[in-house]
Order: C-alpha cells, then sequence, then structure tokens
C-alpha cells in the first residue's frame, strides 16, 4: 500500500509538473477587435443617422390674391421606421399676422393639405418645420425647415392694372404685362383673345393687332378672371 501510494503521488506531480499553458493573447487581441469594430459602427450610425434622411416638398404659389383660397401641399419622404413620429408644424412670418390665416398649423403623418386664406394684401413668410419625436424622452429633433416668402396681391380684378381698356394700331404690339400696378401679381397669369382674328395674344402678356375691329382681352388666374376691351384701328 505505502508503494502504490508513493507511486500515484509521484505521478500526479509528474502531471501537475507538465500541465499546458493556455495561450490568452489571441483571445485578448479577438476581443479588442471586436470592441474596435462595434465602436466604429457606432460612429457611422451616429453620422448616418436614419432621423436625417428626409426631404420636404412643399407645393405653394409665391402670389395669393384676396379672396382666392390656395391649398398648400406638403409631403415628406424618409424612412418608413420613422413615420408615425413625425410632426410638421407651419408658422407665420408674423405669429399675429392678420394678412394670411391657415387651416391647420400643425399635422403628423407624411403629407398633409393646408388651406391658405388671403386676407389683405402684403407680404408674410410662412415656415414649414417637421420634426421626429424621440423614443427615448429626449426631444423632438428638427429634419428640415423651409421658409416660404408669399405676396398677397388685392382681389384679382381689373383694379390690378393701371389702365381699363386698350386701343392700339394696326399691326401694332402691346405688352398688358407692363400695366400691372404690381409686377409680382402679374406671375402666373395667362392671356387669351376673344377672337384671334383681330388680336393675338402670348403667355407673356403681349398682345398684337391683327386686323381692324374690337375684341375683349381675358385675363385669368386659376378659376380668376376678368376682361379688357380691345380696339385695333
Amino acid at each position: 500500500m505505502i508503494e502504490n501510494e508513493a507511486n500515484f503521488y509521484s505521478d500526479a506531480v509528474y502531471l501537475h509538473g507538465n500541465r499546458r499553458k493556455i495561450n490568452i493573447r489571441p483571445i485578448i487581441v479577438a476581443i479588442l477587435i471586436l470592441i474596435a469594430v462595434a465602436m466604429i459602427y457606432g460612429v457611422v450610425r451616429l453620422f448616418l443617422k436614419s432621423d436625417y434622411n428626409y426631404s420636404l416638398e412643399v407645393s405653394i404659389p409665391p402670389v395669393l390674391y384676396v379672396g382666392n383660397d390656395v391649398t398648400m401641399n406638403i409631403n415628406i419622404m424618409g424612412d418608413e421606421q420613422y413615420r408615425d413620429r413625425l410632426s410638421t408644424s407651419l408658422f407665420l412670418g408674423d405669429s399675429e399676422s392678420d394678412i394670411l390665416s391657415l387651416s391647420d398649423y400643425e399635422f403628423y403623418g407624411s403629407s398633409g393639405d393646408i388651406t391658405i386664406e388671403p386676407l389683405i394684401e402684403g407680404d408674410d413668410i410662412i415656415t414649414v418645420v417637421t420634426t421626429v419625436d424621440s423614443l427615448h424622452d429626449e426631444g423632438a429633433t428638427v429634419v428640415d425647415q423651409q421658409d416660404f416668402p408669399v405676396t398677397i396681391c388685392p382681389s384679382f380684378n381689373s383694379a390690378l392694372l393701371k389702365i381699363n381698356k386698350i386701343d392700339i394700331k394696326l399691326n401694332e404690339s402691346y405688352n398688358v404685362y407692363d400695366q400691372f400696378v404690381n409686377k409680382k401679381c402679374a406671375e402666373g397669369v395667362s392671356y387669351s383673345s376673344s377672337d384671334s382674328s383681330i388680336l393675338t395674344a402670348d403667355s407673356l402678356g403681349v398682345i398684337t393687332g391683327i386686323k381692324k375691329g374690337a375684341t375683349n382681352l381675358t385675363i385669368s388666374q386659376d378659376n380668376k378672371r376678368f376682361m379688357l376691351k380691345v380696339n385695333v384701328r
């Protein structure tokens, strides 16, 4: 028994003395590489944050007329995952403006139509701000903000012009655009002759007498129009 115990002891010492050492250096290197990759990925996500992948499209004419309401369309394109957290606010250049009236000042979602009611003649600025609400109670992030200056002209009628009738000679040309009291109020206006055999009109407001006679020149803007009498002598 004593001899066997001695052999067992010597074997145990031998095995202990020849135990293999584990090289942990490659494991540490691999962990450090993983940490570095994770940090780089986080920085890239910070600079390419999907909250900012948006574009704002706003459709609004730069010139409005008192008594002629228009629709302002707002369309926001961006990541679907944030659509339920989008909100868009509209502000006037003057918070107490009596020049314009907006049907809504805020809506949620990726698109909306806002009715603009021009009240009196003047100039104003409509500011459109789109934000994404944070999921972590950190407030809202502004993803787009744009300013849209608008001019409000008087009601669309003959009072926009300095004249109330036109007399021109045969083969003579006449620029009606130059007769607007405010040139901005002539933007987007179209012109047409009631009788093109007597009078022609182009898109810039230049009319030309073709044949002697009298006819009407129709000046229009969307669904608003008025007429001037034109005599070709």
